[in-house]
């Protein structure tokens, strides 16, 4: 039986207990330390992984496809990346486009723009001496020194969680990495050779895999050129506002160039207009933090004030299901809908967690609790509202 992405997603909380004593603001902003997004890459840990079994005839597919890649001196193509939802009008917002445009020469020259439903998201481009990462809503950059291959970009903060939009970290991390084959198979316990399809004109072999952190499947084109033409990561199966939601991810690649011809422009960034350098992006977000404290407005006659307290138990996986109790006292808050606002994208483990607690709130103040998707600007388009 497959565990759903909530349990992927809440994996590091089992088995949680927390008694939370917090008088609750307005606009909370949600962050949940330890679960990382559905939809993110796990990092190995220290613990070594028992050795995946991977059949002979997968193996030789993917080992295929790693070669022809590893070998390649340089290569463009489009990932697109198309996520359709079922259920409530709510689980709707869970759908939408991305797509990473992606240039790259060996060892260290990159450029990946990922855009998506809005228009510009975010860019990196390393010209082999600087690796520049731009934000397209705050229309910042920063430009530290560039690693000295590829595979070090990648791990790079930024650029790693920008290729993690859109589930398709597992298969851009592979096709960009030296070794692709090794890199796909990272965490994977199994993989077999699910038999061969013609995808968008293409013969191809498919490989299924399965993983604690989410199964996938891929299709390989076979002939002179194996080249990964779809990805399919698990699907997303939740619970929101008591009704169930499922949202399913296919990923297309296509537009592949090898060896293309590169000018002295297709690895130089050019700054937007009105764009801003800063030294460190994250070290931007702290600056502004500190100076919107200095521009909040006066504080509410409820500050500093005995507040209600909120007592929660969450329990997962054969206990019993997240409890929230209020004291018997009068409540005088809220007033009002209180927006819970979200630095993620919908469909993610802190998003579904969000609305859990949206939920439960909701029920133990009587009270309207809504959450909102800001993602970007590593959450401080969030924390401004």
């Amino acid at each position: 039986m497959h565990t759903s992405a909530l349990d992927r997603a809440v994996a590091p909380c089992r088995r949680l207990s927390t008694c939370l004593s917090a008088r609750l603001a307005t606009v909370l902003v949600v962050a949940v330390a330890g679960c990382s997004n559905a939809a993110s890459p796990v990092r190995p840990t220290s613990r070594p992984a028992p050795a995946a079994k991977v059949s002979a005839e997968a193996k030789q597919v993917l080992d295929g496809m790693g070669k022809f890649l590893g070998s390649a001196k340089g290569f463009a193509f489009r990932q697109s990346s198309v996520t359709k939802a079922e259920g409530s009008d709510a689980v709707s917002k869970f759908a939408g486009t991305k797509t990473h445009d992606v240039l790259m020469e060996r060892p260290n020259r990159l450029r990946v723009a990922l855009v998506g439903d809005g228009g510009p998201v975010s860019s990196a481009v390393s010209d082999g001496t600087t690796l520049v990462f731009h934000q397209a809503g705050p229309n910042r950059f920063e430009s530290p020194p560039a690693p000295d291959s590829i595979d070090a970009i990648l791990e790079t903060p930024l650029v790693f969680d920008m290729l993690s939009a859109g589930r398709g970290d597992t298969i851009l991390r592979a096709i960009l990495s030296a070794d692709p084959a090794a890199t796909i198979l990272e965490g994977v316990a199994e993989a077999s050779l699910a038999g061969r399809e013609t995808i968008d004109g293409r013969e191809c072999d498919r490989v299924a895999a399965k993983s604690p952190t989410g199964d996938w499947e891929v299709w390989i084109a076979t002939g002179p050129e194996p080249v990964p033409v779809r990805f399919v990561p698990r699907p997303v199966a939740f619970q929101l506002g008591g009704k169930e939601g499922r949202a399913e991810t296919t990923i297309t690649l296509g537009d592949w160039r090898f060896d293309p011809p590169t000018g002295p422009d297709d690895f130089v960034f050019v700054a937007p207009e009105g764009a801003r350098g800063v030294e460190m992006i994250d070290g931007d977000n702290a600056q502004q933090a500190a100076q919107r404290a200095f521009r909040r407005p006066p504080r509410h006659a409820s500050v500093a004030k005995e507040a209600a307290t909120v007592r929660l138990t969450l329990q997962l996986q054969g206990y019993s299901a997240a409890t929230f109790g209020a004291p018997a006292s009068a409540q005088t808050y809220p007033t009002k809908p209180v927006r819970i606002m979200v630095g993620a994208s919908a469909g993610g483990g802190t998003d579904i967690i969000a609305r859990m607690l949206a939920e439960k709130f909701g029920d133990a103040f009587k009270a309207s609790f809504v959450v909102e998707n800001r993602p970007g600007a590593s959450n401080t388009i969030a924390a401004d509202l």
